[in-house]
């Protein structure tokens, strides 16, 4: 037991808990199983992207240009909607897209040995700069209801975005 004190995930695990419970003596409403639910539902793209810098770290590097990363594919796949493609193909792309850009991440740190800070800024650089121009600068509007709606499906208890 002393020694599950010591490690830093649990501690970082007691004192959630201790918040929680804090927050939940302020405001009751925090801990119903409804707010709960809608805390957790919003937080998972951020435990995914979570998930996949985590695997980064594990090799003692750091990539920043991860939530660029994401942003592009999202306005790819805005962008695809609003031009009519169906939200399958769209989706994917965002997916390969966001793939070849860890994987050209990936190869500039492995094979080429240049730092993974130097790599993920540049190439965080360009993921922005390719953004501005991809987009115009301007908010993507005009998604399809239906696209809209997805996160709203359940299957097995669990929203869809999980």
């Amino acid at each position: 037991m002393k020694h599950m004190l010591k490690m830093h995930e649990t501690s970082i695990i007691l004192l959630l808990l201790i918040y929680i419970a804090i927050v939940g003596m302020i405001n009751p409403s925090f801990i119903q199983f409804n707010s709960l639910s809608l805390l957790m539902k919003s937080s998972v793209i951020l435990v995914v992207l979570a998930i996949g810098q985590s695997f980064v770290l594990f090799t003692k590097n750091i990539d920043v240009s991860v939530g660029s990363s994401m942003g592009l594919s999202a306005a790819v796949c805005g962008m695809m909607l609003t031009n009519g493609y169906s939200a399958f193909l769209s989706i994917f792309v965002a997916i390969i897209l966001g793939a070849i850009i860890g994987f050209v991440n990936g190869i500039g740190v492995a094979k080429f040995r240049v730092p993974a800070i130097i790599m993920t800024l540049g190439m965080l650089g360009i993921i922005r700069g390719t953004m501005l121009i991809f987009t115009g600068g301007k908010w993507i509007e005009d998604i399809p209801n239906d696209f809209k709606q997805l996160p709203s499906i359940i299957i097995l208890g669990l929203p869809i975005t999980v």
